[in-house]
């Protein structure tokens, strides 16, 4: 397909009169969850709908500024590698549904100049939390009593009401101790989300977990904190827990830091990084690892084995 065909894909056309149904509003709702999402994804989460036809509803979507499309995703397409999936994020007539229907968050990003700025590493790195996310949440709805709660579901049934009226209820402060001396850091997961188990009671059925989707793209350790590293990340969540910050900003019970990883020899990096400089402060069952590898080449992501930063083996739900 000619380029200049394909960037008519990132121009909206003057939508036709339409009426917003409540699978439109599903759809909505959905892309909000994951930020950046593939029309592949979607399929996965609406089986029940054809590809083609969501593909026409899609479009309609985002000729109606419900949805947009950043265009940084050209640079994914590569010449007689056939059409990729479209990736999709939020428009401005999306949030603002969102906000009327379900009290939202109410955000002072435009959301359509938003999806013009969305770097290449950006847009490759949420999409693969997406990749893990619509895995988990096509896994639990196989299970039937099994859900997926987002940032936003948390921040409405939990979260006290200072976290709800936070503008960035992801990131919070907390003080650290690296080497006798006091640092503070900042945190914000790739992913904040539970899995709730309707069998169970109130009160014992949501597992909390904070997602990491790690590149290998920084060092494990550097001699100070000032630089981007993951020892920042495992001081971090570990001082969260030991303070109960994650109760007190988001009302959870428990926690446990996910963080998917390249390989092995990267998994093995990271748990020594650990035990070098973080074993004394929290249970190793805090911190559970896997490679994308793993998680993807199974029947069923709920199914897959995480090494515990004590080479324990576990699940999700155990």
């Amino acid at each position: 397909m000619p380029a200049a065909t394909r960037r008519q894909r990132f121009r909206r056309s003057t939508p036709g009169p339409f009426a917003l149904t409540a699978r439109d509003v599903e759809i909505i709702k959905t892309v909000a969850h994951h930020h950046l999402i593939r029309s592949t994804h979607l399929d996965a989460l609406f089986p029940e709908d054809s590809p083609d036809g969501l593909r026409r509803r899609l479009r309609v979507l985002f000729d109606a500024a419900y949805l947009s499309r950043p265009p940084r995703q050209l640079e994914r397409y590569r010449p007689g590698g056939g059409s990729q999936p479209m990736v999709y994020c939020l428009g401005n007539k999306g949030i603002a549904e969102l906000v009327e229907r379900y009290g939202y968050r109410r955000s002072k990003v435009d959301w359509t100049a938003k999806a013009r700025t969305y770097q290449r590493g950006t847009l490759e790195h949420t999409l693969e939390v997406t990749d893990f996310m619509v895995a988990l949440e096509a896994a639990c709805r196989r299970r039937g009593h099994l859900r997926v709660l987002y940032l936003d579901d948390l921040l409405q049934a939990l979260a006290p009401e200072a976290t709800r009226r936070s503008p960035q209820p992801d990131l919070w402060p907390v003080t650290v101790l690296w080497h006798g001396v006091p640092e503070k850091l900042h945190v914000r997961p790739d992913k904040i989300f539970a899995i709730e188990d309707r069998n169970r009671p109130e009160g014992r059925n949501r597992k909390f977990f904070f997602l990491e989707a790690d590149r290998g793209t920084m060092p494990a350790v550097r001699a100070t904190l000032r630089g981007t590293s993951f020892l920042r990340k495992l001081l971090a969540y570990g001082h969260t827990y030991d303070q109960k910050l994650h109760t007190g900003r988001f009302g959870m019970g428990n926690m446990r830091l996910l963080t998917v990883a390249n390989g092995g020899q990267r998994i093995d990096s990271l748990i020594a990084t650990h035990r070098a400089h973080t074993w004394s402060l929290c249970s190793p069952k805090l911190f559970l690892f896997a490679s994308r590898a793993a998680l993807f080449n199974g029947a069923d992501i709920l199914d897959a084995s995480w090494t515990a930063a004590d080479r324990e083996q576990t699940t999700l739900l155990a």
